[in-house]
């Protein structure tokens, strides 16, 4: 039987069962709010194992202890003092928040139907390479509170998704009486904390996570227990033996650093307890993992107390080594990887125990992952220490490969440890003061800033791109978070102020802020795109210690970091190991990321022949190929290998992250308080930017709208635009039609993925066997269509969903048969493209203007609402192709006196892909501003 099935509180058949292992105790009661807090009648049991037990039945068939009540464990010591404490396996705790001091009380936790949460999402794949956001919900909210669990995921998580993390790590879920021990001094170990809300909204969070696509680890403390006596674990050792305890006796059985209590991981119940503790959380709650904490305490009797690792084998396998806890962590691996085998689980541990994330068939402890917990400690003591050329390249190349081959690490630059009282972020130990006057961007930034902003992009990326297999971030240091963290405390006057994180500081636009935080998304995008972290190739070719300027490859990228801080390198060469044309991936320089623009995308760098094919030592810096790039100092840049002939038109082409960043003011970041209001409980009205609300409108109209989308190789964006569609229209009837022309990279297999989460009701996959151009697959997709209105965009993310609801506005105001989207007037413009090509669009438009007078100011824009009817009237008679067929749609729609409305969009160029504008487009155009001229 399953252990948390077993003791603590359970449903049997007539009544609940109450169990408790306290073999020391002479007496035991149950108590509560259902008794009057009076035992006498319900007095428990003990069996040769000193398991306390009593079955109490229901009371005109409704449980005798009622849901969300009070309840205790009492009973006598050995000096006949009775005691009241809670019990162990409580699923709830809360405390009264009016009373100061007050102790915790067990609660019983059994909701109805009606209230128990039911999840709707199935967990996602494990990812190859796991990216982690570090969070605590209580210190999640902007203003100076604790923040609660549905608040966090409403808010937070379509950040975390926004900045494309795969994998949230959740701290302080297990109930800990001290909110400002991070949630380490753990009292109630089956207890969620009570501070941000009970079981159900714990679920809702977790739920809500799978469906953004997030795995879900959970911060376990099993390395030592709260020292609390009146409401934690601690209470149950009243000076028995060691084998009638949770908890070792005398100085082993106390950490003198955490002032905690400490497990005799050699007693069975402690085993059972602990191992049905790791099971509930993964199948109560659907977590997808843990991460370990205090490992290093776990494995050695000195606790790693004094102790600096070498590396020497001694200082592993000694008389210092603790068995016992090894022993737990190799059965607690292969119990949750034997219930969940894609579980991904970490071990927090200094020392570098070999054998650690090795799997326990091959005698290893089994850990997926071990946190390289060294390379803070490398960044702090460079930035606190050393001048910026003391900086050693070799010390830092080091520093981040120093770890077993096949033995996996997730690295970080900063943790929440790097940011509690005592210490900075590192984006504060770089600007300090300057964060509070240097941070606009409606003045030039002083030098510290500009440094700073710098190298905080440049820490971090190396740190992730180089430190090991998987990242973590600490919420809020993605976009340089200043100040640190000082939980609420009697030397601080219980305040909340420094215990929050500030949103909206990379909120405002005009603050910097945003830059780190858009670099910090397109390094996460870099991996989604080329999975480098996942890659076993890792070759570092150069560590220039004068140029101050490391290379290595990932993969098949070539990352090129110039810590210099004034030294320019152009036409550096660097080597490579695959031939052929590279381009550039990702920029920290870019003006996206508040760099200064330095270094050219549209840059082809072909690679030459380094020495003799084989021998290594004839080659440039090992490498078979170089290539020379211009290197700007206090950048780093990554480049990828591209095809010779790679086809660029409207639907393909390679990714181009930089322009992606565009993406962090439209597809992502830019919105981020209507990312932070995504479903939210209740679904509040549809409003647009000028407060109209659209619901009561949408009731009085039976209105539906049909989104026709099509797309080809938009495998990277289909997904991020059906979710920002379902976002943004929460309260309108609508469906979206997917014409795929049968896309070689899987788009269509996406699409359905969708349909399983969205309904295939409301996401139509109506696919074409080739690509067969715009206006057929408009045709196509308005076959299929049962919306009274239909929307036609692109997959690109070239059109943002969030002006959907200002298109409806103002077709409901006025009646329109057509409402387009336009870049030309008050409110409108582009992103991503360059002066060229910004003149001729818009020259474009002007000539088409003068000579077709249409009415409207953007005529080749393909962001519209129509009604259907005039969709079908007007398509029926177009016969252009390319950028004229949306020209001549609108112009025959003038012609015919359909009434045009236009709303101010700003069009960003390609998210993933770049768009098609060259000589014989220009050529088809003028041809076709010539037939309409003609024929209309």
């Amino acid at each position: 039987m399953l252990r948390y099935k077993k003791f603590g509180f359970n449903r049997e058949e007539g009544g609940i069962v109450y169990r408790e292992w306290a073999p020391a105790a002479q007496e035991a009661q149950i108590i509560g709010d259902f008794n009057g807090w009076d035992g006498s009648n319900h007095r428990m049991e003990k069996n040769e194992f000193g398991v306390w037990g009593i079955k109490i039945p229901d009371s005109g068939g409704d449980p005798a202890i009622p849901h969300n009540s009070r309840v205790k464990f009492r009973f006598m010591q050995g000096n006949g003092v009775w005691v009241d404490r809670i019990p162990a396996w409580i699923k709830y705790a809360t405390v009264d928040p009016a009373s100061f001091g007050a102790p915790y009380d067990g609660v019983y936790w059994d909701p109805p139907t009606s209230e128990r949460y039911e999840f709707k999402f199935p967990r996602p794949p494990k990812p190859n390479a796991p990216r982690i956001y570090e969070a605590h919900v209580g210190m999640s909210s902007s203003e100076p509170r604790v923040n609660s669990y549905r608040e966090f995921a409403d808010n937070v998580l379509p950040r975390i998704r926004a900045n494309n993390y795969n994998t949230v790590q959740l701290m302080a879920v297990m109930e800990h009486s001290y909110y400002a021990s991070f949630g380490y001094h753990v009292t109630n170990f089956f207890a969620v904390s009570s501070r941000s809300g009970n079981p159900e909204d714990l679920k809702y969070l977790i739920d809500k996570a799978h469906s953004l696509g997030l795995c879900v680890l959970m911060d376990v403390v099993h390395s030592h227990a709260s020292n609390n006596v009146t409401d934690g674990l601690n209470g149950f050792d009243i000076g028995q033996s060691a084998q009638e305890s949770y908890f070792h006796t005398g100085d082993r059985g106390y950490h003198s650093l955490w002032d905690s209590r400490l497990f005799n991981y050699a007693n069975w119940e402690v085993l059972r307890f602990l191992l049905s503790n790791l099971r509930w959380w993964l199948e109560e709650f659907k977590f997808d993992g843990f991460r370990f904490d205090g490992v290093t305490s776990m494995l050695y009797h000195h606790h790693g107390i004094d102790m600096a690792f070498t590396g020497d084998y001694h200082e592993y396998f000694s008389e210092a080594t603790d068995v016992d806890a090894v022993v737990y962590l190799m059965l607690a691996n292969h119990l949750i990887h034997n219930i969940l085998p894609d579980a991904t689980v970490i071990a927090e541990d200094v020392s570098g125990m070999p054998g650690l994330g090795c799997p326990v068939s091959e005698g290893g402890v089994g850990f997926d992952y071990r946190l390289a917990m060294a390379i803070p400690d490398k960044w702090i003591d460079d930035l606190k220490n050393k001048g910026d050329l003391e900086w050693s390249m070799n010390e830092i190349s080091w520093s981040l490969t120093n770890r077993r081959y096949t033995e996996k690490c997730i690295a970080y630059a900063e943790s929440h440890d790097q940011s509690i009282v005592g210490d900075k972020t590192i984006a504060f130990i770089l600007m300090d003061k300057e964060m509070y006057s240097g941070m606009s961007c409606l003045t030039e930034a002083p030098p510290i800033v500009d440094r700073g902003i710098a190298l905080h992009k440049m820490i971090h990326f190396i740190t992730m791109a180089l430190g090991g297999e998987g990242y973590l971030n600490f919420m809020g240091n993605e976009f340089g978070h200043p100040e640190w963290i000082d939980f609420p405390r009697e030397g601080n006057g219980w305040s909340y102020e420094m215990c929050r994180r500030q949103w909206n500081l990379v909120d405002m636009e005009h603050l910097r802020y945003k830059f780190m935080n858009a670099f910090d998304g397109a390094m996460n995008l870099l991996d989604e795109k080329y999975s480098f972290l996942a890659s076993t190739k890792q070759i570092v070719s150069s560590t220039n210690e004068e140029e101050k300027v490391i290379v290595f490859e990932r993969g098949d990228l070539v990352f090129v970091f110039n810590f210099h801080p004034e030294n320019t390198y152009d036409g550096y060469k660097v080597g490579c190991d695959l031939p052929g044309k590279y381009r550039v991936a990702l920029d920290s320089d870019a003006l996206e990321f508040g760099g200064h623009g330095r270094v050219g995308h549209d840059v082809d760098h072909f690679t030459s022949p380094e020495g003799m094919p084989g021998v290594p030592e004839t080659n440039f810096n090992n490498r078979p190929n170089s290539f020379k790039v211009l290197s700007p100092p206090r950048t780093c840049v990554v480049y990828c290998r591209v095809e010779e002939k790679e086809e660029s038109d409207d639907y393909n082409d390679e990714m181009s992250l930089n322009e992606f960043l565009a993406a962090d003011g439209i597809a992502k970041q830019e919105d981020a308080e209507e990312v932070a209001g995504q479903a939210k409980v209740g679904k509040p009205p549809l409003v647009d930017g000028d407060g109209f609300t659209i619901e009561t409108k949408m009731e009085k109209n039976n209105r539906s709208y049909s989104i026709i989308i099509p797309t080809y190789n938009e495998r990277l964006n289909i997904a991020l635009i059906v979710y920002l569609i379902f976002k943004h229209l929460q309260d309108i009837e609508f469906e979206i039609i997917v014409v795929d022309d049968g896309s070689p990279d899987g788009t269509q297999e996406v699409v359905k993925q969708l349909q399983k989460v969205y309904g295939e009701d409301r996401i139509l996959l109506r696919p074409r066997a080739k690509k067969l151009g715009l206006g057929t697959a408009y045709i196509h997709g308005l076959k299929h269509a049962s919306g009274n209105f239909v929307v036609i965009m692109d997959a690109d993310l070239s059109h943002h969903p969030k002006y959907l609801p200002s298109f409806i506005k103002k077709q409901l105001e006025t009646g329109a048969s057509i409402v387009t989207g336009t870049r030309y007037v008050k409110g409108g413009g582009v992103h991503g493209w360059n002066l060229m090509r910004k003149l001729t669009s818009r020259g474009a438009n002007v000539l088409a203007q003068t000579l077709l007078w249409p009415g409207v100011s953007d005529l080749t824009g393909s962001f519209r609402l129509y009604k259907k009817s005039v969709l079908e009237d007007i398509i029926s008679s177009v016969v252009s192709k390319g950028y004229v067929f949306q020209m001549e749609m609108i112009v025959r729609a003038s012609r015919k006196g359909y009434h045009i409305e236009e709303v101010p969009i700003t069009f960003v160029d390609r998210v993933f892909g770049s768009s098609k504008l060259g000589g014989s487009e220009i050529v088809e155009y003028l041809k076709g501003l010539a037939y309409l001229l003609v024929t209309t």
